[in-house]
């Protein structure tokens, strides 16, 4: 692969893991927030029949699952590319 084209890569990867690192704790914040009211009271309106401590077992799980996608799928090739680049020698840029 070119420098060119692994710096892209690498910066894409950077951005991703941000983006998604506000966004998972834009969810933290808003489920904290309302996990005691809004989302009992939106099961209710919805009618949607799940119990409360399974509930919790599924958020958590898309908590987790963030995560893992987070870290592994943009954070470490992110990193590795990273090292790549500057494993380079000079000439080749």
């Amino acid at each position: 692969m070119e420098y060119r084209t692994l710096h892209i890569a690498k910066v894409l990867l950077f951005r991703l893991f941000w983006v998604q690192l506000a966004f998972l704790l834009l969810a933290w914040t808003l489920y904290s927030l309302g996990k005691d009211t809004f989302y009992p009271w939106i099961l209710l309106q919805t009618g949607i029949r799940i119990h409360p401590e399974e509930l919790t077992h599924w958020i958590l799980l898309f908590f987790g699952l963030g995560k893992f996608i987070l870290y592994c799928v943009y954070l470490v090739p992110a990193i590795a590319i990273h090292w790549t680049l500057r494993s380079l020698p000079r000439e080749s840029l």
